[in-house]
């Protein structure tokens, strides 16, 4: 067992890796969609919000796990230290977890958001992150080389974005 304060590992993640059996250790953070919390944490979102599984799909929609999206997510904005100090002891605790099991560690940032995690990916070069996007800038950086390279991102369109 691998105690997490803010990242989890749920049967989303653990499908989304199934072609590699037991060679990987999957986990993510989940805050709060959208605006759910007061505060808009997918800023180029766009119909998408309206139709969001995070809304309205699975365990997402229950009271324990919900609460716990918006405390994580007040958490990122209200306390930026305090939460990569608990961001940075989850990853430690998966890597460590991942050593003994010789495992290679899958970290999704933004399971619930689009938020810029790249500024922290170059510490844990042990690590896979990996992303959707709907940020054109974020694309950019990645293609000019400007983006570690063992963070992985998939653009997903909004009409929002700009041209």
């Amino acid at each position: 067992m691998c105690k997490l304060t803010l990242l989890s590992i749920n049967s989303k993640l653990s499908k989304s890796v199934k072609l590699y059996g037991d060679q990987i250790l999957t986990a993510g953070l989940f805050l709060a969609p959208h605006k759910l919390s007061g505060r808009n944490v997918c800023p180029f979102s766009g119909h998408c919000a309206q139709a969001c599984v995070m809304e309205f799909a699975g365990r997402q929609v229950t009271a324990p796990v919900r609460n716990a999206q918006i405390r994580r997510t007040k958490l990122y904005f209200e306390n930026r230290t305090e939460f990569f100090d608990q961001w940075y002891d989850d990853i430690g605790r998966l890597v460590r977890k991942a050593k003994r099991e010789d495992k290679t560690v899958y970290v999704r940032n933004n399971g619930a958001s689009d938020l810029d995690f790249s500024n922290w990916a170059d510490e844990f070069r042990q690590v896979e992150f990996y992303d959707y996007t709907k940020r054109l800038d974020f694309i950019s950086r990645k293609l000019s080389g400007r983006w570690p390279v063992n963070y992985a991102l998939t653009y997903s369109y909004s009409e929002r974005a700009e041209s």
